[in-house]
């Protein structure tokens, strides 16, 4: 189960380190996927230039039914997407990193690219948190960056999407 908590946003150039963060607040997302223009909508255009880059970071919860090793996976397909990372429980390193590379006009090398990597978990909950560079959202119609999250759970064959919902206020620290 996923627990969709909070995004945020900074501002940032191609291969630049971001600026400063940006709180959006608590991102409400039903759906199976957590998409770029849900992470920021209007809030996005409202703070952001009218062209460059964003680096939107979105956190949530993964509740691990039992202790093991999982495999997690970061899909990114839909519009440009320059980078994308996976990171649990605050850890330097990802867990999983997609790169595609898109021209200017929109046009990406690869209509989805996959990550994966493994992580050892104890039962419980485990924050989750997803970073990604894209070009700002030229208008409302322009298709955005989709993020899709997938895990694999110890002496299991079938990866499962995590959905991200919205927590319950109060519960885990939220």
């Amino acid at each position: 189960a996923m627990q969709g908590a909070h995004a945020q946003i900074a501002l940032a150039s191609a291969g630049a380190a971001a600026g400063p963060w940006i709180d959006l607040g608590d991102a409400v997302i039903h759906a199976p996927t957590a998409s770029f223009s849900t992470l920021a909508p209007r809030a996005l255009r409202a703070v952001a230039p009218s062209s460059g880059y964003v680096r939107v970071r979105w956190s949530g919860w993964i509740d691990a039914p039992a202790p093991g090793t999982y495999t997690l996976a970061l899909s990114v397909s839909g519009g440009p997407t320059q980078s994308a990372l996976l990171t649990v429980d605050g850890m330097a390193q990802p867990i999983a990193s997609a790169q595609r590379a898109c021209g200017w006009m929109g046009m990406c090398s690869l209509p989805t690219s996959t990550a994966a990597g493994v992580v050892a978990l104890a039962q419980g909950w485990h924050i989750v948190q997803v970073e990604i560079v894209a070009p700002v959202p030229a208008g409302a119609g322009e298709q955005a960056a989709d993020v899709t999250i997938y895990a694999r759970a110890p002496n299991s064959d079938t990866p499962a999407v995590l959905v991200p919902s919205w927590p319950t206020r109060g519960a885990r620290g939220v």
